[in-house]
């Protein structure tokens, strides 16, 4: 879902009358902003430090490299056969295939995963609790903290009656659990007003002007009115009563707003480019690739603020892996079906360098990470955001430079 934009601009680029690679150049950009410029804004709105582990950054950098080792190859040539496509594509079904197994496989290799304060915090926390310490905590255990109890249900759950710490661990993403026992009255009424606001309903989307709305909220609502009628009269609204069980056509219509969108944003871009003199490719290394990247950023951004930094690297890294291996190949292969089995063909000229600043790209961040002691903070964040202005800059100048 969060890689539709980049897949579509892809489909736009490869079927358009005159074929260009304009999704390519909008794929190489969105690899950068991905994980470089995703990875610093969650380090930047992390609540707090987030311990980030090995595995899954390892896991995903090594089908990341193999997946851009074989489009290299499938670039030698200048243009992209048929079965080129299928072999690349094939790789994402290896990725997902891995995936399928990935606890099993982690549990392998990862005996002991480092815990960060935040972590020891909740594990202190579940010991003192856990008051017979047969390592489950039950409605009893827990009734003097109002906290826990409100939330008792949702984290139960198998729904047998007691927390493991597995389950109870999922409070930390709710909020950063304390561990001290000398938590004010007034405390836990501050974090049981903020677990009621996080406890509202989910209202379905309304078209009549927000009650009490400032004049800036009027403003918004004005400018985004046509969009929401547009989208609120041809996407079932599954929040409301009786729709619940369109689900289906709902998510297949909000992907067909998104190829629509897609196929406008590479339209203005070309008209943007013949306007100002600016080469499209420039315009798809930037205003493409941030434009495609929206949903990859708000997704990592918002499992960071639920205590998730591993997900949050892993998205971004694993939309990049999608681009190559989905966003790339398909439009190729639907290319070939639609002409006979004819090869693609491809730009190449500079195609090497920004593959060879993708796979830096990739070592730059693992570095960061490392340094950084493997930890998502603000510091992190600021290393990440250093490093994309610094590649962008360099792609940017790339371009104009003969």
């Amino acid at each position: 879902g969060g890689s539709a934009p980049e897949f579509f601009t892809s489909v736009v680029g490869a079927l358009s009358p005159t074929p260009s690679d304009v999704g390519i150049a909008a794929i190489v950009g969105s690899a950068v902003f991905n994980v470089l410029f995703v990875i610093g804004c969650c380090g930047l709105a992390s609540p707090m430090q987030l311990r980030l582990t090995g595995y899954p950054l390892t896991r995903d950098c090594i089908f990341y490299l193999v997946a851009l080792g074989f489009l290299v190859w499938a670039f030698l040539d200048a243009q992209v056969e048929w079965h080129e496509a299928v072999v690349l594509f094939f790789i994402y079904l290896c990725y997902c295939t891995f995936m399928a197994y990935n606890s099993s496989i982690q549990n392998f290799f990862v005996k002991q995963p480092q815990l960060d304060e935040g972590d020891q915090a909740a594990m202190e926390k579940f010991n003192e609790l856990d008051a017979n310490h047969d390592g489950k905590l039950t409605r009893e255990e827990v009734a003097h903290d109002p906290v826990l109890i409100k939330k008792f249900d949702r984290l139960d759950k198998d729904g047998d009656g007691v927390l493991t710490f597995e389950e109870f661990f999922e409070l930390r993403s709710m909020r950063n659990y304390r561990s001290s026992t000398t938590e004010s009255l007034e405390e836990a009424e501050g974090y049981q007003k903020q677990d009621d606001t996080d406890d509202e309903p989910n209202e379905p989307i309304s078209f009549c002007p927000p009650e009490g709305a400032s004049g800036g909220d009027l403003a918004w609502y004005v400018f985004t009115l046509p969009l929401i009628l547009a989208m609120g009269l041809t996407v079932p609204d599954v929040r409301r009563k009786g729709f619940e069980c369109l689900y289906v056509p709902s998510f297949i219509l909000s992907i067909v707003w998104i190829a629509l969108f897609s196929k406008l944003m590479v339209q203005f871009s070309e008209v943007i480019g013949a306007f100002t003199g600016i080469p499209v490719s420039v315009l798809a290394l930037t205003l493409l690739a941030w434009g495609t990247s929206v949903p990859d950023l708000l997704t990592s951004v918002l499992v960071t603020w639920q205590g998730h930094g591993d997900m949050a690297v892993s998205s971004s890294i694993g939309s990049n892996i999608f681009d190559v291996t989905v966003g790339l190949p398909v439009p190729w292969m639907i290319y070939s079906a639609i002409h006979s089995g004819a090869a693609v063909q491809i730009n190449s000229s500079g195609m090497g360098l920004n593959m060879t600043l993708l796979v830096l790209m990739v070592a730059a961040t693992c570095g960061s990470i490392m340094l950084n002691k493997w930890v998502l903070s603000k510091a992190l964040g600021s290393m990440m955001l250093v490093l994309w202005v610094a590649f962008q800059g360099y792609m940017i100048y790339n371009v104009y430079t003969p």
